[in-house]
């Protein structure tokens, strides 16, 4: 009678781990079989040129939110960029061509391909280091060099180009209106006058490249590098920054908890900013 007990107690058993079994299979094939709400997704296409040639290194960027994920086009002119669910500005650009713009919705899951045409050089466009190779190896260009680099670049300067030398002067001991330190505030009279004269002589009224009036630049004068392939395949992830006329300054990173730490910059905003990498 005992063991007559055990056998069905031994056959229950057995009913309910194949019950549990059938059951864990078919939550696994449900799980394949249907797409997780909110599982990421991929936007991808085809850069090419207006005769249909695969353009390479196009930089590829899409932009939600706060938030923007960018990836270049490979040799074949072919990109993907993994992205959160949701519609996104995309935009696709690359050296010699004119930037174009799409509004991608995600859930159609349609292909995203860009046809650039020939433009005319965009000087905004153009890295620093662009940008500095039109400038003679001279001492007045040493100078804005190294003075300029130290908190900016060139792209900077060109919000301002045009000026001359005088309105540089002007301008340069009030250039962060508040915002941080003043770097010319306490300039002498002496090196006030050479970094105006500079500016004025290579981004002023006159200057053949970077004066208002100026000439499109010929490519070929423009030292550029093209990606490597190693390069190609990076994945640039970008995020708005929390102030307004704020820069980011000592980012230290917490490789325990994946927390990223860093100051503003500014008298506006002067926050210490916890990062989750994680969540973002």
């Amino acid at each position: 009678m005992v063991n007559e007990l055990k056998c069905k107690q031994e056959t229950r058993r057995m009913q309910m781990r194949k019950t549990n079994s059938l059951l864990l299979l078919a939550a696994i094939m449900m799980c394949l079989s249907v797409p997780l709400a909110g599982a990421d997704v991929v936007i991808k296409g085809m850069v090419t040129d207006s005769a249909g040639n695969p353009v390479r290194g196009a930089t590829v960027k899409a932009v939600e939110g706060f938030k923007s994920v960018s990836r270049f086009s490979q040799k074949d002119g072919r990109y993907n960029i993994t992205v959160a669910p949701g519609t996104y500005a995309v935009t696709a650009e690359a050296y010699g061509f004119a930037l174009k713009r799409e509004s991608v919705d995600t859930t159609k899951g349609e292909e995203t391909n860009f046809r650039l045409a020939s433009a005319p050089l965009s000087l905004e466009r153009l890295s620093g280091a662009e940008l500095e190779s039109l400038l003679p190896n001279s001492p007045d260009a040493k100078l804005l060099a190294m003075r300029c680099n130290e908190c900016h670049g060139f792209p900077t300067i060109l919000h301002k180009r045009g000026l001359s030398a005088e309105e540089w002067k002007s301008f340069l001991p009030h250039m962060v209106a508040g915002s941080t330190y003043e770097p010319f505030a306490n300039a002498t009279p002496e090196a006030l006058t050479a970094i105006s004269t500079a500016l004025g002589k290579y981004f002023g009224p006159d200057s053949p490249y970077f004066s208002l009036d100026a000439e499109p630049v010929d490519l070929n004068k423009i030292k550029h590098v093209d990606l490597s392939d190693e390069a190609l395949r990076a994945t640039v992830v970008e995020y708005a920054f929390p102030t307004a006329n704020a820069k980011p300054h000592s980012i230290e990173i917490d490789l325990k908890t994946n927390i990223a730490w860093f100051a503003e910059e500014s008298y506006f905003g002067n926050n210490l900013v916890k990062f989750d990498i994680n969540a973002e």
